[in-house]
């Protein structure tokens, strides 16, 4: 084997080349990106809680399985071919839980056509480079992980994972990884550190959110006043009655002068 040398790439001797064969590839035209963005952006939003699962699952497709083990719905459209999505929901099985835990989409073949850059902005992702995995070993394929923020209401972290084939076989460490992420293999949405109970939890959770945040449902809802605020007694008359808010909405304030002290209120949905 060569000897390394100060200017070497991160390996020693010659790399090795990883040529797509063009049967392993998917090429999708302008049209089919811009559809695998707007479904890549409703995967976030159902993991946020931005969205029940209800009101958007037409934008899927056409349901071809159903897990009842995971409570994992799988959709396709014809319009892109070979390209799974799969939704697992909250609860046991069959749900209606409007809360999905996991988005997949899965791929028989590479993707090529969608722009990394553009797939990050479209999706609000962080950059990747921060977010990437140390991985010394060469390979065809790297991941890049990112980490979005939590969910509106119970705030779990919500992470992403992008599969990416590569030209070249060469370290995670190497800087050309960024460059040479052509072809999207799988992606993964999903809340992290979640365990059984949390689980459980969540799927009898009862929506909240505090003072001016948006609303994540329409319907009733009532506040809670901390005990500590300024005149927390006179505030807690607002605990006897419901306000109707409509999903989006920015939730009603109480009226406690500080924003600080206003943001402290939880409102927690009663029903429609």
């Amino acid at each position: 084997m060569p000897a390394c040398s100060a200017d070497a790439a991160p390996w020693c001797g010659q790399p090795l080349l990883h040529t797509p064969k063009p049967e392993d590839l998917n090429h999708l035209t302008p049209e089919q990106v811009a559809l695998y963005l707007e479904i890549a952006k409703a995967g976030i939003r159902l993991v946020r809680d931005d969205e029940p699962f209800d009101e958007v699952k037409q934008i899927f497709g056409r349901q071809v399985s159903y897990d009842k083990n995971d409570n994992e719905y799988t959709y396709a459209r014809p319009e892109l071919n070979g390209i799974l999505f799969s939704i697992r929901l909250s609860g046991s099985a069959p749900s209606s839980s409007t809360s999905t835990i996991r988005f997949y989409i899965g791929v028989r073949k590479r993707l090529a056509g969608i722009d990394k850059q553009a797939l990050e902005e479209q999706m609000d992702l962080p950059l990747a480079k921060k977010n990437l995995a140390i991985n010394l070993d060469r390979q065809s394929h790297i991941n890049f992980g990112y980490k979005i923020g939590m969910d509106s209401v119970s705030c779990y972290p919500v992470t992403v994972l992008l599969n990416y084939f590569k030209d070249e076989a060469y370290s995670t460490l190497d800087p050309r990884a960024e460059q040479e992420a052509k072809y999207l293999g799988p992606v993964l949405i999903e809340r992290a550190w979640m365990t059984p109970e949390e689980t459980m939890v969540r799927a009898r959770r009862v929506p909240q959110c505090r003072s001016r945040q948006p609303a994540p449902r329409s319907g009733l809802w009532k506040p809670t006043i901390p005990h500590d605020v300024p005149n927390a007694e006179y505030f807690k008359r607002h605990e006897a009655y419901a306000q109707r808010v409509q999903k989006g909405q920015q939730m009603l304030s109480v009226g406690i002068g500080s924003p600080a002290q206003e943001a402290r209120v939880l409102w927690t949905w009663v029903g429609e």
